[in-house]
């Protein structure tokens, strides 16, 4: 899925910048908003590598816990809903940050540009 108002480029873009921002909480770089350590981060997590051949797969899964989350409350509700329905490499995990905007945490702010999203 891609909102019309986001280019294909700037949807590349934004896989990317994902991959990166994940990195930098895994690295302990960026913290959390509450404040807390997470024990795995605080361990050491090496980066994760950024598989583009399954963006498409990838954009579906984050749609679908987005509209998890916003059918079911709003904020974090669908975190890992679509959790492994995408093939993988050799194992793997994915994550999807809690909503922000779009009728989570009672913001109905759209996010259909690049900037709003990043």
């Amino acid at each position: 899925f891609r909102p019309p108002t986001i280019s294909v480029c700037e949807l590349e873009q934004l896989h990317s910048y994902c991959v990166d921002r994940i990195n930098m909480y895994r690295a302990g770089t960026l913290a959390f908003s509450d404040g807390t350590v997470d024990s795995n981060v605080a361990a050491g997590l090496s980066p994760l590598v950024e598989w583009s051949g399954n963006h498409r797969c990838s954009s579906r899964m984050a749609m679908g816990d987005l509209l998890f989350s916003n059918n079911n409350g709003g904020g974090c509700q669908g975190g890992h809903h679509t959790s492994f329905s995408c093939p993988t490499k050799g194992g793997g995990g994915q994550n999807t940050c809690c909503a922000r905007g779009g009728g989570a945490f009672n913001d109905a702010t759209p996010v259909v540009t690049f900037d709003a999203v990043v």
